[in-house]
């Protein structure tokens, strides 16, 4: 939590537990609510177009959050 409090700007832990909230929905949403994703995509979330377009977007989200974590030591 210290270093998510850095990296939501210091001392708020309120910002720092949504920070948290948000990068574990982003995470868990595709596999908790499968059925949204169908229903938004017009297409399971298994398909092979849609795990392709998916995959680098949740690498990316990662890797920001890691950048910003080192940044802050």
């Amino acid at each position: 939590m210290e270093r998510l409090r850095a990296v939501t700007g210091g001392t708020d832990d309120l910002r720092a537990a949504i920070a948290l909230y948000v990068a574990i929905g982003l995470q868990a949403a595709p596999f908790m609510i499968p059925q949204l994703g169908t229903v938004i995509l017009g297409r399971p979330l298994s398909d092979d177009e849609v795990q392709e377009a998916l995959r680098p977007l949740i690498e990316q989200t990662v890797r920001f959050i890691e950048e910003r974590l080192a940044e802050q030591g």
